[in-house]
């Protein structure tokens, strides 16, 4: 087996779950729609640096879904940028949100694999093992 058809097949199966992929060149962040969950929104910001925010990514945006005010940011994981490398190709992206209702958490999966669970009401994040 190739490392080519090891790929597509890493790919297809991720597609299966419900999960976003990327090419291993960086063409852009993995499209998610955002979550809506009793009148708010949730979606991943793309470039949390814009609003002022000390990383670029790793950043959930709430937002109230009628007016579409920010309600808050919610730093969800920690990005270590190096200074002498682009920062696109350090970005660290979500590949998938997934509401459990039942729990109110969105959880949340990053480009590295990793787990967190946001809580809706206090917005206190947690790794998952």
């Amino acid at each position: 087996m190739t490392v080519s058809d090891s790929q597509d097949k890493a790919a297809a199966a991720a597609a299966s779950e419900g999960r976003v992929t990327r090419s291993k060149s960086r063409v852009g962040q993995p499209l998610l729609p955002p979550i809506v969950f009793e009148g708010r929104r949730y979606e991943q910001i793309d470039n949390a640096e814009r609003l002022g925010l000390p990383q670029r990514t790793g950043y959930l945006a709430v937002f109230d879904n009628q007016t579409n005010e920010r309600i808050t940011n919610v730093k969800v994981y920690d990005v270590a940028f190096n200074p002498d490398k682009e920062a696109d190709v350090q970005d660290v992206f979500f590949t998938r949100m997934q509401l459990d209702e039942a729990a109110r958490k969105i959880v949340i999966e990053n480009e590295r694999g990793k787990r967190f669970t946001v809580d809706l009401d206090g917005y206190s994040v947690q790794p998952q093992s």
